[in-house]
């Protein structure tokens, strides 16, 4: 596969809308959420989406670029980490973000809310870093303004 920057750019975009809409919700108590059901399946689904837009840019960027293929979610970031993407420290706060994501899709009857509440309490400035991370990375090494 060949790198294409335009890729990154549009599921950054996407990240970036995803987030916004999640740091809407991530002004509501856990007791909000829960009493509202389109608003808890909304912070489900929009987490699973903020990893699967990450996880497709890492791998875009493995891909593409380094020509390395990650196997197994979790290995992304850490690969991205290994080639300067980003750095080692934010890869390992999306440690268990994987097992997360299989967990929304896989085992989506059994989700525990408290912990994709904390989640999103927690992880949306990691997930804006990432963005920040990868931008800095395309305008270093790929010559983007």
């Amino acid at each position: 596969m060949v790198f294409r920057h335009n890729v990154v750019e549009e599921r950054l975009a996407f990240l970036q809308e995803t987030l916004k809409e999640l740091s809407f919700l991530q002004k509501k108590s856990k007791e909000e959420l829960l009493k509202d059901t389109t608003h808890r399946w909304a912070v489900e689904h929009g987490l699973h989406l903020a990893a699967e837009a990450l996880f497709d840019i890492g791998n875009h960027i493995l891909v593409g670029h380094f020509s390395e293929r990650a196997v197994g979610y979790d290995l992304v970031l850490n690969a991205l980490a290994r080639v300067d993407v980003i750095p080692l420290a934010l890869a390992q706060r999306f440690e268990k973000l994987g097992g997360f994501r299989n967990i929304l899709v896989h085992e989506y009857m059994a989700v525990n809310f408290n912990k994709v509440y904390e989640r999103l309490q927690n992880s949306l400035p990691d997930f804006d870093r990432f963005i920040t991370e990868i931008i800095h990375w395309m305008k270093k090494n790929l010559e983007i303004r």
